[in-house]
């Protein structure tokens, strides 16, 4: 059977220091990456987010929103939501570390 698209909602705020390894934790699933969306929403961190090449180059596609204004985590998953393009979604926070094994 072959997997569904999966949009991935990561809001976040001032998290540089995890944000890349919630979106690794994504990317290592045993789930192919050309079926993962990964959304992330910028709640207006300071500095903005800016995510490494390699995370870049790993094969999903990854759409980064910027909020002009802090507005908090529902504001920011709801236009994560406004974002998708999959029947499957998913939200994460920006601090989340997945195993590997979860297989989603």
């Amino acid at each position: 059977m072959e997997k569904p698209y999966v949009s991935v909602i990561i809001p976040t705020y001032n998290s540089a220091a995890t944000i890349s390894s919630t979106i690794e934790g994504c990317l290592s699933q045993d789930y192919p990456g050309e079926k993962i969306e990964i959304i992330v929403v910028d709640d207006n961190s300071h500095p903005a987010v800016k995510l490494p090449r390699k995370i870049l180059k790993a094969g999903a596609d990854i759409t980064i929103i910027r909020l002009e204004t802090n507005q908090g985590g529902g504001v920011a998953r709801n236009k994560g939501l406004e974002a998708v393009t999959a029947a499957h979604i998913l939200f994460f926070d920006a601090d989340d570390l997945l195993l590997n094994e979860l297989g989603f």
